[in-house]
């Protein structure tokens, strides 16, 4: 095998290598809300599926392209949660790839392994864990890894790259809103990669085809061009950013003055040597910053937006230092080593990638999916159409009361059947029990009983609000719910009884 082709091998290995801490993921559901409403409106099953995944809103913004990835989950394994959680890691995966072609592209003459680098450092990065441990999440993934292609794209001449670079872009956009900054600096990748005027043009009308066919798309769609929150003073969304992206404030501001360092004192130096990818990702990194800021609130998971351009500035800047110390150190040289051990050094400290998936709450999580298959087998002999009401653990410390209950419910409803929560009982507390006219709580049991069961019963309800507050309900029996032929489940006892 020559050089040439062992690159890719090699990466992919490494790749692997990195994405092998979050392996038990595969065997466990989503850790939030999102996971579910992805998993259970994008399910092939659903008549509406395919709407909702392609012509419908999602969440707070236009994302069909991620809506899509799930629906054919979902036409592939139903409700099982392995394939899910297989294609977030390949994303993952796929990224670092994607990232290898854009910084290749903007340094043609740049050793190869430095290209790896900048995409293994994204992959390690401790804000990537907050993208891998949720599957609703993979759209951030899907939007940057388009969005790094259509980079690689647009450097390259001809009619053709630039029709993938546009249609890359479109997708990119219609993944996650997070990849727009990528897409604004497509130009600037353009210009680095060969700086005259119709390049710049030429990929400015790149920007233009794919920004005004995604604000077209999201008029007809959602009937706006941005949905952007407002602009609000964020004072402290530097120092929350900092910090998500290094995982402790204790290093935060040394990471973070390592990184300024590098991107104003050595990115020049690489520009005038023809090393583009350092320019091009100090570019993305301020545009990330301008959205971030821009947002009426911060999330952990935007810091993964900005982390990885900050790899690749540290992968490319690397680089650099390695080929300027075989030329010999000078001041500048040595001082942005320095300044670059103390970016690096959080990212050891803090990576999921090192330090295993125990940061990822994989046991909670498999805790929570053993529940959920148990629940979802004691209902395995209803017909399809049946209604059942569930009596479950929902409290302790998986902090979410619906979070059980509406997996089932979303399971259930792949197969044909509904499942809403009725009564959710604090499992440190003795259990209600099956009575003849209804359900025994017990003494001291705290419980959450739902107030409308029979409106959730015509589909998934996610509304806590429609559960009462958390109360101690002194011994009584609680009528079953009337109105409709129905089931009632009751985990305790593994029971499950027809109700008329």
């Amino acid at each position: 095998m020559t050089r040439r082709a062992l690159a890719p091998v090699l990466l992919l290995v490494g790749a692997l290598a990195l994405v092998a801490a979050y392996l038990p993921l595969l065997s466990v559901l989503g850790g939030g809300r999102d996971d579910l409403i992805w998993i259970a409106q994008a399910s092939a099953a659903s008549d509406q599926g395919w709407h909702w995944a392609l012509w419908d809103k999602q969440f707070v913004g236009y994302r069909p392209v991620c809506g899509l990835s799930f629906w054919l989950s979902s036409l592939v394994v139903g409700p099982d949660h392995w394939l899910y959680r297989a294609t977030d890691l390949a994303l993952l995966v796929g990224l670092v790839f994607g990232i290898d072609a854009a910084v290749r592209a903007l340094q043609p003459t740049g050793r190869r392994w430095e290209a790896a680098l900048c995409g293994l450092l994204a992959l390690a990065h401790p804000a990537t864990s907050m993208i891998a441990a949720f599957s609703a999440r993979r759209s951030y993934t899907l939007g940057l890894l388009l969005g790094t292609l259509a980079t690689a794209s647009i450097t390259r001449p001809g009619a053709a790259a630039w029709v993938g670079a546009t249609l890359l872009a479109i997708l990119a956009l219609l993944s996650n809103e997070g990849a727009a900054p990528l897409v604004a600096c497509l130009p600037v990748a353009a210009w680095l990669a060969r700086p005259d005027r119709d390049t710049v043009v030429r990929a400015g009308g790149a920007l233009g085809v794919a920004v005004l066919t995604v604000a077209l798309l999201r008029r007809v769609v959602m009937g706006d061009t941005v949905g952007i929150p407002e602009i609000v003073d964020r004072r402290d969304a530097l120092h929350d950013l900092v910090q998500a992206l290094v995982g402790s404030s204790g290093s935060a501001w040394t990471a973070a003055a390592g990184g300024s360092f590098l991107a104003l004192r050595l990115v020049p130096g690489q520009v005038r040597a023809g090393r583009g990818a350092a320019a091009w990702a100090t570019a993305w990194v301020l545009a990330d910053l301008a959205l971030v800021f821009g947002m009426s609130t911060f999330e952990d998971r935007m810091a993964f937006l900005v982390s990885v351009p900050v790899a690749v500035v540290l992968g490319s800047t690397a680089g650099w230092l390695v080929t300027r110390w075989r030329e010999g150190f000078g001041p500048l040289e040595a001082a942005g080593a320095v300044g670059l051990l103390g970016a690096l050094a959080p990212l050891v400290a803090f990576s999921g990638s090192i330090h295993g998936a125990g940061t990822h709450q994989v046991r909670k999580w498999s805790r929570m999916t053993a529940l959920v298959e148990d629940v979802a087998s004691g209902l395995g002999t209803l017909p399809e159409g049946a209604l059942a009401y569930l009596v479950v653990p929902g409290a302790g410390e998986d902090r979410d009361p619906l979070k059980v209950t509406a997996w089932v419910a979303a399971i259930e409803r792949d197969r044909g059947r509904h499942a809403v929560p009725w009564v959710l009982y604090d499992p440190k507390l003795p259990p209600p029990r099956l009575g003849a006219d209804g359900l025994v709580l017990q003494h001291g049991v705290a419980v959450r009983v739902s107030k409308n069961a029979e409106r959730q019963g015509t589909g998934l309800s996610m509304n806590p609000g429609q559960l009462s507050v958390w109360g101690e309900l002194a011994p009584r029996t609680l009528p079953w719910p009337s109105g409709e032929h129905a089931w009632v489940y009751v985990h305790a006892d593994r029971a499950l009884s027809e109700v008329r």
